[in-house]
């Protein structure tokens, strides 16, 4: 019964190990190990192993960082779904930005008209904006007003 036998290098693929140092393990069981040594043949500068030396050479531990195809097809897959989702919100952003900055425009419009009686006109934020500091400076000169009558009345 004729077992199938691998290369090491077939054998350091599908362990993902590093070849070099699966041929220094091999020939240091080969050394140690009769019974090990049986499993094991050599064709020219090639070893052969069959499964059960195979299953003594395998690493005990395995690469943490490796990453098969699979994966990286899923993680682009993954990647393409959150930039059309960043695309989406960037546009709810940009519409939501617009939504704020044309119902600015409709309440400048409105102070405009509230404070002129007219129209609003391109330069109209400059003489609103001095209107409006007049409104915060009649304010300050009323809360100040009102602070002297209170100490008037306390005292």
């Amino acid at each position: 019964m004729s077992k199938k036998k691998m290369t090491l290098k077939e054998f350091s693929e599908r362990y993902e190990c590093c070849y070099s140092a699966a041929g220094v393990r091999l020939k240091k069981l080969i050394a140690k190990d009769k019974k090990f040594a049986k499993h094991v043949s050599r064709k020219g500068r090639m070893y052969l192993l069959d499964e059960y030396a195979a299953e003594l050479l395998k690493p005990k531990t395995t690469k943490k960082a490796s990453v098969s195809s699979s994966d990286i097809e899923k993680l682009k897959e993954e990647q393409q779904l959150l930039a059309a989702k960043q695309r989406e919100i960037s546009e709810k952003i940009r519409q939501t930005e617009n939504s704020l900055f044309i119902q600015r425009n409709e309440k400048i419009a409105a102070a405009v008209f509230k404070a002129l009686g007219r129209e609003y006109m391109p330069g109209d934020e400059v003489r609103i904006s001095e209107y409006l500091a007049g409104c915060d400076d009649f304010k300050i000169y009323m809360n100040t007003k009102t602070e002297e009558v209170e100490e008037e009345n306390c005292v």
